[in-house]
């Protein structure tokens, strides 16, 4: 399956770049950003296992990945963080929608080995690697 995973490839290139994300760990572009407008959450992914934010992401694709374990991913993920606190059964199961669609939609748009980025809601290509 095509997925999103951190990359340092082309990381440090634009400014204001960052990457505390482990290198090849499934990321999600569905954050929200928060409420300082400086912080750069706007234009980060998430890693679903470090919960860190990287500028730079990468379409993989993975075999042994299928929507099932993508989504428990994600579920994992927002337990671990918090983001389900006060959340009815109804909201967390759209929230984990949200993620796991996210991660699709941005990584079917691009050839696998597509560097991407992303800006609020759009995604956009950094850098195609060469097959």
């Amino acid at each position: 399956m095509k997925v999103l995973v951190a990359t340092h490839i082309t990381q440090g290139d634009d400014i204001g770049d960052y990457c505390a994300t482990v290198e090849g760990e499934l990321v999600t572009p569905a954050i929200p950003p928060c409420r300082d407008r400086l912080c750069g959450c706007a234009r980060g992914f998430t890693g679903l296992g470090s919960a860190h934010g990287t500028t730079t992401a990468i379409v993989a694709d993975l075999a042994h990945i299928d929507e099932h374990l993508l989504s428990n991913s994600v579920l994992d993920f927002l337990r671990r963080t918090g983001r389900f606190d006060g959340l009815s059964t109804s909201a967390q199961y759209t929230l984990i929608m949200d993620h796991t669609y996210a991660i699709i939609r941005a990584a079917k748009d691009h050839p696998i080995g597509t560097v991407v980025c992303r800006t609020g809601k759009s995604i956009f290509v950094r850098e195609s690697l060469a097959a």
